[in-house]
């Protein structure tokens, strides 16, 4: 490159739950959620689930 100018964008993610096993449990009960409410609607065993899914979250987050 000889003249000009160029753009570099440096981005980083982290997980807040660390255990690998973890966050997919996590994500399999966040799938299992979509395929409730995608039948089901807002029904009870969504609401149960979607419970479920933020206590365990809440229980293995760090900040």
């Amino acid at each position: 490159m000889l003249q000009g100018e160029r753009l570099v964008v440096v981005g980083w993610l982290q997980s807040l739950v660390r255990d690998a096993q973890v966050r997919g449990l996590l994500h399999d009960l966040g799938q299992a959620r979509s395929l409730v409410h995608a039948a089901e609607g807002n029904s009870r065993a969504f609401e149960f689930s979607t419970n479920h899914t933020q206590n365990l979250l809440r229980r293995y987050a760090e900040t």
